[in-house]
């Protein structure tokens, strides 16, 4: 539907029926900030008609102001738990929480964003090119693996990014694999 728009906003950029439709296709989806954009692009484009556009903007004014307040709120965090994940703020145990809480807010888009920002696939990275891993390591590979894991359920699209890490998770896995069965040799 939205292909529909975007047709009829390359004939006339600053359609507002299109740009008001859009708008509402687009909160629908839940794509609010874009969603504002068209709705206020509309009411430029015909002031006249702002008893029309009025209740949209008004609704989605609340919802970006919400998501922007919450985003901060996020950021906030995850820059905390990726300094205890990945600074060495602390010890083996609050790097454990942090790695673990990294993994809990990628289970948002909020948080998967926040995170990529402060440069996390960099870190899950070089967190996954450990050579000669600690059954410590393992366990914080193992947990990158997770993370991973959910930025790709919410961000389809870093599939293509995150192909240069397959290869990484791939012996990650076998190291796993490996160590698994070293461990039920030793320990069983």
């Amino acid at each position: 539907m939205i292909r529909l728009f975007l047709t009829a906003l390359a004939i006339s950029p600053q359609d507002p029926k299109a740009l008001y439709r859009r708008a509402s296709a687009l909160e629908g989806l839940e794509k609010y900030e874009e969603a504002y954009r068209d709705a206020q692009m509309a009411l430029v484009s015909s002031p006249a008609d702002s008893a029309t556009f009025q209740p949209l903007l008004s609704r989605l004014h609340v919802l970006v102001e919400q998501r922007r307040v919450k985003f901060s709120q996020i950021k906030e965090k995850a820059s905390r738990m990726m300094k205890l994940a990945f600074d060495g703020e602390g010890g083996e145990e609050e790097t454990e929480t942090g790695l673990n809480n990294v993994l809990v807010l990628c289970r948002e888009r909020a948080g998967i964003e926040a995170l990529l920002e402060l440069g996390l696939l960099v870190k899950l990275k070089s967190l996954l090119d450990l050579k000669s891993p600690s059954l410590k390591d393992m366990k914080r590979k193992i947990t990158a693996v997770r993370t991973l894991s959910e930025i790709v359920k919410f961000h389809v699209n870093m599939v293509s990014v995150l192909g240069q890490i397959i290869l990484r998770i791939e012996i990650t896995i076998m190291t796993l694999s490996c160590f698994s069965n070293i461990s039920r040799l030793y320990f069983s």
